[in-house]
């Protein structure tokens, strides 16, 4: 605020720093000749030239340089812009041979540290109107003012990608950041990938004043992305199953076939919102394993991890279980979640065709004896009837009930036990007879 430049009665600013912040270049109003004189709105008004000048830190103190292309008497400079790598210097002139009124040039520094001859930075961005308050920021998008391309009235903020005089076609910012008034000197910053925030000036209506300064933060919504991802892995050792195939079902309908995990067993999909899915990993002579997600109502991105383990269907005699087959108590009705998985075990005959199995039922211990042996037939039976429904040759599969003979926990008769215990009891598994 010592400044002699912030005491006079003219405008001092804008003001540019470089990265260090030892170095500024300011513009400021040149006083130092009466200036040419206009009329408007019935108002007589002197225009005088801008000049930048160039304060460098030594110690406490700022030395003051004019910038080398001023040439205050015959034209103005000003409206300092840094590119990223400090090796351009932006400014705004009505310089002769430009375009019309004020237009944006450069300059690059040389080797021994003065800045180059001034160039037009092009028809691109110059027009044969006003071009000025130009920032630039670090992707190199050219920020500037103008009321010679195509806007709202005014001074418009418009946008250039590119760099010296080799620019895109400038894109107007568009409302809310235009007005039909002025509006300029434009600056942003991203915070993170998705946010931006910055400032410009405008003299729109509604305003304290003048040209006011107004803030804003545009934040970009991003539609959520989902990914199903995990491992193919050998029962019961859980390492990478190798040969396995993946299939993924969208809506009952299937939308891809023979994926084929990584040599270490991961695989990852990506998937569409409000869709329901099932994904299937198979392999000859191995059970094959399936789970069902599904992306309907889900508003942030998400990635489901899912493991899925196949077991070997070699061993005559072996037993597997059909993970959350259960039977609601004292029904023999296939639940719509046991539909699920036993269409996994069709699956997997279908893709082993010599296989033969017993299906196999259990019921818990509540209840009479012969009436739970009677009860786990009937339930094998009807899951059977599933299957052979189902295109399965009746020949290769036999239903067998064994009533409460074989709990797996320890709710035997007379022992007080929850019902998701005696719901564990009641499953259905397989025996392989016969590959």
């Amino acid at each position: 605020n010592t400044s002699i430049y912030n005491k006079n009665e003219y405008n001092t600013g804008p003001l540019l720093s470089n990265k260090a912040g030892n170095k500024l270049y300011v513009t400021i109003t040149y006083d130092g000749h009466k200036g040419e004189t206009s009329v408007e709105d019935n108002f007589k008004l002197k225009t005088k030239n801008l000049e930048l000048l160039v304060f460098e830190k030594n110690g406490t103190k700022w030395n003051e340089t004019p910038f080398i292309h001023n040439n205050v008497k015959n034209y103005s400079v000003g409206h300092a812009a840094l590119s990223d790598d400090e090796q351009t210097l932006y400014f705004v002139s009505d310089m002769p041979n430009g375009y019309g009124g004020t237009d944006i040039w450069y300059s690059q520094m040389q080797g021994d540290g003065i800045w180059g001859q001034p160039i037009n930075a092009g028809g691109n961005i110059n027009s044969t109107s006003d071009e000025m308050f130009p920032t630039i920021n670090s992707t190199d998008t050219l920020y500037f003012a103008s009321n010679g391309h195509a806007g709202m009235g005014g001074l418009d903020i418009f946008a250039a990608i590119g760099s010296r005089n080799n620019w895109t076609e400038p894109v107007n910012l568009k409302y809310p950041i235009n007005s039909p008034g002025d509006d300029f000197s434009y600056t942003s910053q991203k915070l993170g990938a998705d946010t931006t925030v910055g400032y410009f000036s405008s003299n729109r209506p509604g305003g304290m004043g003048s040209d006011d300064i107004y803030s804003f933060s545009k934040v970009i919504v991003r539609p959520p992305v989902f990914c199903i991802k995990g491992k193919i892995l050998k029962k019961p050792t859980q390492i990478p199953l190798l040969g396995t195939t993946i299939t993924l079902y969208a809506g009952g309908v299937k939308v891809a076939d023979n994926l084929v995990p990584n040599i270490d067993g991961t695989y990852s999909i990506d998937l569409k919102p409000n869709t329901d899915y099932a994904v299937l990993a198979k392999k000859e002579r191995f059970k094959s394993d399936s789970l069902l997600i599904s992306t309907k109502g889900l508003t942030l991105s998400k990635t489901f991890e899912v493991d899925l383990s196949l077991d070997s269907l070699f061993q005559i005699g072996k037993v597997i279980s059909l993970a959350n087959i259960y039977y609601d108590f004292d029904k023999d009705s296939i639940r719509l979640d046991a539909s699920r998985i036993l269409d996994g075990l069709v699956r997997t005959m279908i893709d082993n065709p010599t296989i033969e199995i017993e299906l196999r039922s259990h019921t818990d211990s509540r209840g009479d004896d012969d009436y739970n042996q009677n009860l786990s037939q009937r339930r094998a039976s009807e899951a059977v009837k599933y299957i052979v429904n189902r295109g399965i040759n009746a020949s290769r599969i036999t239903a067998k009930g064994y009533g409460e003979s074989q709990l797996i926990n320890k709710c035997k008769n007379g022992t007080l036990c929850t019902d998701e215990e005696h719901q564990t009891n009641r499953r259905t598994d397989f025996k392989i007879l016969k590959y």
